[in-house]
């Protein structure tokens, strides 16, 4: 089985995934991330896991993120996995559109936290963050098959 992981940073996938790749890889599955390349990229290839880099900047940038859906799709289609797992923002919104849109039959996404864009005291781009988040998990999380909270309170309407 293929199976894609889309996060925001090598660091994030080595110290706390490493395991689950190692054991994925371990069951015979082909691995792939696709993140950012960094300083942990090598460690992460050790395990026998694939690195497919993206450019994925952290904030807003509405350029690079358009960029950043269609690199996906794009790398998504190439690679065809079974499964993508998602872990951060935008990977749990870009990516599971674009996992959609490159017609990978499962998705499954993790919330590891609830990010900055809701937090109690914010300013006006906090606030703008906070609505165009929601807006983009509405419309992602309709194509997730499951979808894990870690570390934050969840409202569901």
């Amino acid at each position: 089985m293929k199976i894609a992981v889309i996060n925001n940073n090598d660091s994030g996938l080595f110290h706390f995934r490493r395991e689950l790749l190692a054991e994925l890889v371990s069951q015979g599955h082909e691995v792939f991330v696709l993140c950012p390349p960094g300083s942990f990229i090598n460690e992460i290839e050790l395990l026998g896991v694939k690195h497919v880099p993206i450019p994925l900047h952290r904030f807003i940038n509405p350029v690079g993120d358009v960029r950043l859906f269609w690199n996906l799709v794009r790398h998504l289609k190439k690679i065809k996995p079974d499964i993508v797992e998602t872990i951060t923002i935008k990977p749990n919104t870009f990516g599971v559109l674009a996992a959609r849109m490159a017609g990978v039959s499962k998705i499954v996404s993790l919330v590891a936290g609830a990010g900055e864009g809701f937090a109690d005291d914010q300013t006006f781009k906090q606030k703008s963050v906070h609505y165009a988040a929601r807006f983009l998990y509405r419309q992602a999380g309709r194509f997730v098959d499951k979808m894990w909270f870690l570390n934050c309170t969840v409202q569901v309407k």
